[in-house]
């Protein structure tokens, strides 16, 4: 069994994942900042740093602005925040000073639109708190747009914000669309007494369609909708059962949406985006980097069982999970749930995260730890695995796209990256 030797990222506190084109590998330290480290030696790429997972990172897409943070400060009953400046790179001045909310889970909530004339932040008052969010013209830094808005999302042309809004008693939420040239909200839907997730909405490549989700009524229920932007009227709906939704996106040329439950890290349901059949195509532990392949494992019979799936509109079944492409199971052993998975974009490896209980030399059974294998699809062999290093607590895993390299956060306190080179294949 090779176990090349790792290096060690040390002071990062969240492990945000591999770009797509493997050029880099993205963490968030414990300071709260962004950072790009080239995945083959361990050192830091900045000049690489723009819009890569999802998350915020200290750089405009094209290279104009600089977001510079303070460490995210504590405080009593709120939470911590960070005062932020935008800088003009060309000029060197600070273009916007402001203070915004901060989590450890999710980050800054802050961005730019993507023709880059705009850039809008949560606002936090003087106790932590967000209150509101806002939007400035750039490169003026004008502010021209100042709500009680929870949540955004930006369509591709950068034209609109799909808002989340909540109304002076907290009671309802108000979807709503913003016409940023036009500074005007108009509000969609002002009934709602229920809750929506922390990631509202996504729009799909065209901005003609969003993807909402929407929790409320009672623990346990909550629905994907999928509206048309122009005529506003609801396209698709399925209702989930889940104690909450998260990042909600379309793929696959918009034909299917995708949305976390329970957690940002939680199962994936997969839905038909045009379609109002119930429920859910797929439930998996994760996708690919590519979206073309999910990957989901369960105990059976005291076995581990791996499910390779692929994804596509023409795959979608009204079952749940009823055509694997592969099955891999292994025999009964120490391999305890909760399961997690990570799949490269060819589907040739796997990597799978689970909790080893072990005995002592006396027979006696002692804590659990976390165990991570990295799994040949062809074979059905481990060809790489990790016991010694992980004990409880939070654990983060990212495998890389082409399946050469493993990323794995390590747990607080002493919380760092560790990242190993794979066998190669064959």
């Amino acid at each position: 069994m090779s176990r090349p030797r790792p290096y060690v990222l040390e002071g990062q506190g969240q492990l945000a994942g591999f770009s797509a084109d493997e050029l880099a590998l993205a963490t968030i330290g414990r300071d709260g900042v962004g950072y790009l480290w080239d995945p083959k030696t361990g050192r830091p790429c900045d000049d690489l740093a723009g819009m890569l997972t999802g998350l915020p990172f200290p750089f405009s897409s094209d290279g104009s602005y600089r977001i510079d943070l303070e460490p995210a400060n504590p405080v009593s009953g709120k939470g911590p925040f960070q005062n932020g400046i935008l800088v003009d790179l060309k000029s060197g001045e600070s273009i916007i000073r402001f203070r915004v909310p901060f989590s450890d889970k999710f980050g800054p909530r802050m961005g730019f639109t993507p023709d880059g004339r705009y850039f809008y932040s949560a606002i936090a008052d003087s106790g932590g708190g967000a209150v509101a969010t806002a939007v400035w013209s750039l490169p003026d830094g004008n502010q021209i747009y100042l709500g009680k808005i929870v949540e955004m999302a930006i369509s591709p042309s950068g034209e609109h914000f799909a808002t989340q809004s909540v109304t002076d008693d907290n009671q309802a939420i108000m979807l709503g669309l913003f016409s940023i040239r036009n500074q005007v909200i108009e509000s969609w839907l002002t009934s709602y007494s229920w809750l929506t997730s922390r990631k509202i909405a996504a729009f799909s490549s065209e901005g003609d369609r969003l993807v909402v989700c929407v929790e409320g009524g009672s623990m346990g229920r909550a629905s994907v909708q999928v509206w048309d932007v122009r005529s506003k009227q609801i396209l698709a709906e399925h209702e989930i059962r889940s104690y909450g939704l998260y990042r909600p996106r379309f793929i696959h040329d918009d034909q299917l949406v995708a949305v976390h439950q329970d957690s940002t890290d939680g199962p994936i349901a997969i839905c038909l985006s045009k379609s109002n059949r119930p429920g859910i195509a797929w439930k998996v532990d994760s996708l690919s980097a590519n979206d073309h392949w999910g990957v989901r494992a369960d105990r059976n019979d005291g076995r581990l069982d791996i499910r390779i799936f692929a994804i596509s509109a023409d795959q979608a079944s009204p079952m749940i999970n009823e055509f694997p492409t592969t099955t891999l199971s292994f025999p009964q052993g120490d391999w305890g749930g909760p399961f997690k998975c990570e799949i490269t974009n060819d589907a040739s490896r796997v990597a799978v995260r689970y909790m080893d209980h072990y005995s002592s030399g006396n027979g006696m059974q002692v804590a659990p730890t976390h165990a991570i294998a990295v799994i040949d699809v062809s074979s059905q062999k481990v060809i790489w695995e990790r016991h010694d290093d992980f004990r409880l607590g939070e654990l983060d895993v990212q495998l890389s796209p082409d399946g050469n390299c493993i990323a794995i956060k390590t747990p607080a306190p002493n919380s760092a990256v560790k990242v190993f080179r794979l066998p190669r294949q064959g």
